[in-house]
């Protein structure tokens, strides 16, 4: 075999393709992310992205603070903070999934629900996919070993860098925060009946609009 330089590159090339399926199905058969959960991590990434940009709280405390790889029950601790990430896409503009009766309940001092309305774009020149958000965070994190747990979250959450998620390109038209306090309409353990668990629910963001704040207080005392 004539190991040009062509030959050399490609070969290299297919090898960390393989090296990343292998990781990528290791320990898990899930495959790849679906449409609606490469939206749902892209709305996290999002947020994590801005607080970065923010520079209020630390990297490693951004990125510690990120807990939707772990399935806790806010996206988002943040001291004593909690951050639930919601992203609409298409005709469900007008609503979101709450998937939980946990998830707009906290012990913590604050609760907040950020909606991210997105839409796809087919230009190159706009929007950002999966692939290039992850990098731009990536480069924007200096810590070996901030960078470490950023990528340790990154295949919790079923994410590796692959071609087939430079697609879809999406934007952010619009982000909505609410603060949820306790007469917000919401669904929670202490208002279960008895013998009722595991509920999920569609929550108007119409009914919700006296709780809209500055998304800025999400950090502020």
């Amino acid at each position: 075999v004539n190991n040009t330089p062509d030959n050399e590159r490609i070969f290299y090339t297919v090898c960390q393709r393989l090296k990343k399926w292998q990781s990528l199905f290791a320990g898990s058969t899930r495959g790849l992310l679906t449409a609606n959960e490469i939206q749902g991590l892209f709305a996290e990434l999002y947020f994590l992205a801005e607080l970065l940009d923010r520079g209020v709280i630390s990297h490693e405390e951004t990125v510690s603070g990120w807990k939707g790889p772990d399935r806790a029950q806010q996206d988002f601790i943040l001291s004593d903070v909690a951050v639930e990430i919601k992203s609409l896409t298409g005709q469900n503009r007008g609503r979101v999934r709450i998937s939980s009766e946990d998830q707009l309940y906290s012990h913590l001092s604050r609760l907040f629900l950020r909606v991210y309305l997105l839409a796809e774009v087919y230009e190159i020149s706009t929007g950002e996919d999966l692939n290039s958000l992850v990098r731009c965070i990536s480069a924007k994190i200096i810590e070996p070993d901030v960078k470490d747990s950023f990528e340790s979250k990154l295949h919790m959450a079923g994410y590796i860098d692959l071609p087939e998620y430079d697609q879809p390109r999406l934007i952010v038209k619009n982000c909505y925060t609410y603060l949820v306090s306790d007469s917000f309409p919401r669904i929670t353990q202490e208002t279960l009946p008895a013998g009722i668990q595991t509920v999920s629910y569609d929550l108007l963001l119409t009914a919700i609009e006296q709780f809209r704040v500055n998304d800025v207080g999400i950090l502020e005392n």
